[in-house]
């Protein structure tokens, strides 16, 4: 009789189907307590239903498509109960792992019995209990399992050689389970403890040392079947250098999916996911592609990172290098989600430290202080050298240079004797990249004196790390209890024991050692009067001798100047032309207030308006209508401009000429008393605005180049700017401070360092160094960053440890940079052109003509402003101010007290 049996067709029993009844039951109900079965959301459901009726349920428009409440909780009842069975059944069994052919296990795996026949099946492991005995009879014994033997991967790969060799006829799928057979074997060599991939280096040696060619060696070496397969699956010949990468990760999860173990790949793109802000649910993704670990692993991986926050400072160490130390507050806020009485938001406070090593190694003695401060005269130490007034000079002249060869057609003649860069004795040495070695956050207030002593005992016990562990002294005492502070113990004016220079003792071991450490001014006041208070202590590392001296940075002094320059200039006269409120107003730069808040924004501006004041300037200064007009005054010697060096002597001679008239005041003299009734004080505030713009354009030039010479030089000049106008009496102390310790209480050396140690560079380059502490302001910006993506997880603990780890994570991700090729992002902020504004600015310049003198001409909101802003400084004050800093300083140091109070 045939088997083929008559097909048959399914269709409605009746074309009067109640399609609103359920269709499992049948029964009607209402049809809003019934869901569609063959929705999309209700396909587990269906699935369900499916298994139970033991086929499909089919869907057409003359079949019910309702499932009523009773028969889902049927359905759902029925799932419940599956599941119960299976997990009893399990509950009854347990599992063992086979530890003889475990990918991870040493040892060989045992043979097989040799004796016995070799069958040869077309399936690679499957066992037939069913197989039919060559005489055609069945075999009735069933045997034990154990005694049925499997042959070995080996003994069908060489059976199915053996066939191709003799020219047999073997199927495809013999081929493919030779061919898999093969890559099986070389992925479980791989994977073994004792063949030590590559992949299995995954602590933080492994991950900033990353390379992709170690990868490819080791699948050329190892696995070279799997290499060859997806080599040219992704043809890595056509572009070697972007298809490395893809390869080298296609590898690393096959690994990683066959054992855990061999998790670099994967640790390295949880590094790279978490260091670019990847939220956790976008990691738990990836995660299951086998990309990267599971987000809790970032813990771990911070962990194991942040215990080699130190190895970079100790090799750097070992080479020789010193380094200084730059500190700065951070802040956040932590917020609830609901406030009540008990809970409420709160302001956390945290001190950030960097490690920051020098570029220029120094041979200058090191054995003690310059001067003596009591024999010092302190109007003396403030006075510009005859070296320093040249060198500001020649970079006054290069500035101006540079506007006329950019913006005077009629000068073009100059452009190959201006300077392109301002003179700098280590040129080469700051245009290389600094070393800079994150700390740890510490959470302490720097605004308690308590916690800014924890704060330098820790620097002392890291500093003492470093040098043990690069075998220069022995290790920190571990049993070591350092003193706490006297209770309610002020710090005293000007904190005079902190400015001390510490004297070395034989049975210090890091005798010698002296680190800087920079912050701005509150920073250092509260740094140097904790080490005051501490001063009486019996051992060096108790009294903080390693941690001197105590400096202030450059890029909060250079704010605070900006606050003196608007607090001189900028009044409420937007209706004054050629003031900086007027301009204000007429470029829109509405977010410029006075009090410098957005401190980019107001240098921008003052910038902007000082270039087109020297512009005015120079166009008066030269008798010219507009700046691409005709020289009718000052005019250069054509005729002879070719002959020698003429073009240079012109440069000096009238450059010289134009720095006397606009920058540099002559001494007034007490006999001769000025009229007010014939005074331009228009051009007075135009003079004053022009000083002002050199200073603070002199200082970016000075940070750019890394002078750290021309800096020093600038405190000067700064000291008494900031004496001159109330309310910036602290930045005065603090270039008073700084001043002292260049020139007396610090050692040939220890000046030389501190001085040259107060920019950074981050990427390396001519002209891109930037002050040390906006490179904490910056990194400040990247921690608290990292902590907001802690989400509620905001513990100290937490934030210790990814601190730890941001030094290792940049270094891990530069790394990774480099092998990808990726370019490197500028770290400058880019800024829009300033072209249009300048031109608005300089037309209104040329209707007010702030340089032509027109007596009794004036701002309403400076009727009285003088041409120089240093003219209102009390010298008599000035002097009692010195003497009374000078008798604080005094007061602890060794060279004695000086009994006269003037200096």
């Amino acid at each position: 009789m045939s088997n083929i049996q008559t097909p048959k067709k399914v269709y409605a029993a009746s074309s009067h189907v109640n399609t609103s009844c359920c269709r499992l039951c049948k029964s009607v109900g209402d049809m809003s307590h019934s869901k569609n079965l063959f929705a999309k959301n209700n396909r587990a459901l269906l699935a369900t239903a499916e298994e139970l009726y033991g086929g499909s349920l089919s869907q057409s428009e003359l079949l019910p498509r309702l499932i009523c409440r009773p028969c889902e909780r049927r359905v759902n009842n029925f799932k419940s109960f599956k599941n119960t069975i299976t997990e009893t059944q399990m509950s009854f069994e347990r599992i063992k792992r086979c530890i003889e052919v475990s990918p991870s296990a040493p040892r060989t795996l045992k043979s097989s019995k040799v004796n016995e026949p070799l069958i040869v099946r077309s399936s690679r492991r499957g066992i037939n209990f069913g197989d039919e005995q060559p005489s055609g009879k069945k075999e009735n014994r069933c045997e034990p399992l154990e005694s049925l033997e499997t042959p070995t991967t080996a003994q069908q790969e060489h059976t199915t050689e053996s066939q191709v060799a003799a020219g047999m006829c073997v199927t495809e799928e013999e081929m493919m389970d030779m061919f898999l057979s093969k890559i099986d074997r070389e992925l479980v060599h791989v994977a073994r403890r004792e063949t030590k991939s590559v992949l299995r280096d995954r602590g933080y040696p492994g991950l900033s040392n990353f390379t992709f060619e170690e990868i490819l060696a080791e699948m050329r070496s190892l696995c070279p079947t799997v290499f060859t397969i997806l080599s040219n699956m992704i043809q890595l010949d056509l572009n070697q250098d972007k298809n490395t990468a893809p390869l080298a990760l296609i590898y690393g999860v096959v690994m990683f999916k066959r054992f855990h173990e061999l998790s670099r790949v994967q640790r390295l793109n949880t590094v790279l996911l978490y260091g670019g802000n990847a939220s956790k649910e976008l990691m738990e993704r990836l995660n299951r592609y086998g990309i990267s670990m599971v987000p809790t692993m970032k813990y771990k991986i911070q962990e194991n990172i942040g215990s080699h926050f130190l190895d970079l400072a100790v090799q750097m160490v070992k080479e020789g290098k010193t380094f200084v130390l730059v500190l700065d507050n951070i802040d956040w806020e932590l917020k609830v989600h609901d406030m009540r009485s008990d809970k409420q938001n709160k302001s956390v406070h945290a001190v950030a430290t960097s490690i920051v090593f020098d570029r220029i190694a120094s041979d200058l003695p090191n054995n003690g202080p310059k001067k003596c401060l009591s024999d010092c005269n302190m109007k003396d130490l403030l006075k510009l050298s005859d070296e320093e007034q040249r060198c500001t000079r020649e970079c006054y002249k290069i500035y101006i240079g540079r506007i006329l060869c950019e913006l005077f057609p009629a000068f073009e003649f100059l452009n190959g004797v201006v300077p392109v860069r301002t003179p700098c004795r280590y040129r080469a040495e700051m245009s290389s990249e600094s070393v800079v070695v994150p700390l740890p956050v510490l959470m302490k207030d720097e605004k308690k004196y308590a916690e800014v002593v924890d704060v330098l005992d820790q620097l002392e016990v890291w500093v003492r790390e470093i040098y043990s562990r690069a075998g220069m002294c022995a290790p920190p005492d571990e049993e070591h209890v350092p003193p706490g502070p006297p209770i309610a113990a002020p710090s005293r004016p000007d904190q005079p024991a902190s400015h001390v220079p510490p004297v070395p003792q034989p049975d210090d071991p890091l005798a010698n050692v002296k680190v800087p450490c920079f912050g701005d001014q509150l920073t250092r006041v509260r740094l140097a009067g904790a080490k005051d208070l501490r001063a009486g202590s019996h051992t060096p590392q108790d009294r903080l001798d390693h941690l001197y001296p105590y400096r202030i940075v450059d890029w909060h002094t250079k704010r605070s100047f900006l606050k003196v320059i608007f607090k001189k200039l900028y009044k409420n006269s937007a209706r004054e032309q050629g003031t900086l409120r007027y301009f204000r107003e007429k470029l829109q730069r509405r977010n410029v207030t006075i009090d410098v808040k957005h401190y980019e924004d107001c240098e921008q501006l003052f910038l902007t308006i000082g270039k087109c004041f020297t512009v005015e300037a120079l166009v008066q200064f030269f008798g010219m209508e507009t700046k691409d007009g005709r020289i009718t005054r000052n005019r250069p010697p054509y005729y002879i401009l070719d002959v020698d060096d003429n073009k240079r002597q012109y440069y000096d001679s009238v450059l010289d000429k134009f720095i006397d008239q606009f920058l540099i005041t002559p001494p007034t003299n007490d006999d001769e008393e000025s009229s007010p009734d014939s005074e331009d004080f228009v051009r007075n505030y135009s003079l004053c605005l022009l000083k002002y713009y050199f200073l603070i354009f002199d200082f970016k030039d000075a940070v750019k180049e890394g002078n750290g010479e021309r800096i020093a030089t600038l405190h000067k000049h700064l000291l008494s700017h900031f004496k001159a106008l109330p309310g910036f009496n602290n930045y005065a102390i603090e270039m008073l401070i700084s001043v002292v310790q260049n020139n007396v209480f610090l050692s040939e050396a220890e000046a030389h360092q501190c001085i040259w140690a107060s920019t950074v560079n981050w990427k390396g380059g001519a002209g891109k160094n930037i002050e040390i502490d906006l490179l904490q302001e910056n990194r400040n910006k990247s921690i608290k960053k990292a902590i907001k993506s802690m989400g509620p997880n905001k513990t100290d603990n937490a934030i210790d440890k990814s601190s730890r780890a941001s030094g290792g994570e940049d270094k891990i991700g530069e790394n990774f940079d480099v092998q990808i090729h990726r370019a490197t992002q500028s770290s400058s902020h880019s800024h829009r052109s300033t072209d249009a504004d300048e031109s608005i600015v300089m037309e209104n310049l040329r209707v007010v003509k702030p340089f032509a003198i027109v007596p009794n001409r004036m701002h309403d909101s400076f009727p009285d402003i003088l041409p120089d802003p240093l003219v209102s400084l009390d010298q008599t004050e000035l002097d009692k101010w010195l003497a009374r800093h000078k008798r604080n300083l005094l007061l602890d140091a060794p060279l004695g007290l000086d009994d006269e109070e003037d200096s």
